[in-house]
């Protein structure tokens, strides 16, 4: 347990460290200013995505449950030093965004195990659930061409902002991302009338999948009585 516990603040204090370089480092430019904490705190929900499927779960709280409180924290840290305070006013958001990251971090742990049911490689499950949230992210980006031809406009655009995880932070931190300078220029969802998903809704939904991906990845692995009993025989068996 103590080893355990040595281990989880030293991983916290690492992806500290590398979020304080990438928000301190980051290009003005990429995509804007304000910009910078939203994909430090990105990096730091992957880098924690990642860590999760190649770390033991300790003893006393399921890995799945302790990477999403260790991005909790970790995002609060992040935001607390380097959001300047004319953009967020009230501690509250910052504890908002602080939640929702952890969320995702909470679901996403959750796609791991029950894809690695099925790949029994956790590294290669992580890996394949990042490349699913990197493209989900940037979906309001590679959909643009499709947003003309879909029928119903407004219900479409919608649906494509919903599925971003990018949509469900900036529901949270109240922030019209797609209208920033950047995606305004990078994505056609800035010049059309659009809503983003209830963050309330959402955060049910993505704590709807890990518990959900969670029981089915526990039921997937539970030997089924036709096994035990053939395992029985085997071993009376002489």
């Amino acid at each position: 347990m103590r080893r355990s516990g040595i281990k989880t603040v030293w991983y916290l204090l690492w992806i500290l460290a590398g979020s304080e370089l990438l928000a301190t480092t980051l290009p003005m430019a990429l995509p804007e200013g304000e910009c910078r904490w939203l994909l430090a705190t990105l990096c730091l929900t992957s880098a924690l995505v990642l860590l999760y499927s190649r770390g033991s779960e300790p003893p006393l709280a399921p890995g799945q449950l302790q990477s999403a409180l260790l991005a909790g924290l970790g995002v609060l840290a992040v935001l607390t030093w380097h959001l300047p305070v004319t953009y967020i006013a009230t501690h509250s958001l910052h504890f908002q965004l602080a939640l929702g990251v952890g969320i995702l971090v909470f679901s996403a742990g959750g796609l791991i195990q029950l894809l690695t049911r099925f790949t029994d490689d956790p590294p290669f499950s992580s890996w394949m659930i990042f490349c699913l949230a990197v493209l989900l992210a940037s979906a309001p980006l590679w959909t643009g061409p499709a947003v003309d031809l879909i029928p119903s406009p407004l219900w479409g655009t919608n649906l494509i902002i919903a599925f971003s995880p990018l949509s469900y932070l900036a529901s949270l931190a109240e922030w019209d991302y797609l209208r920033g300078e950047w995606f305004y220029r990078h994505s056609p969802f800035g010049g059309l009338r659009y809503e983003y998903p209830s963050a309330a809704i959402a955060s049910i939904v993505y704590v709807g999948i890990g518990l959900v991906s969670r029981y089915l990845a526990n039921l997937l692995n539970r030997p089924s009585a036709t096994t035990d009993a053939r395992a029985g025989i085997s071993q009376a068996t002489p």
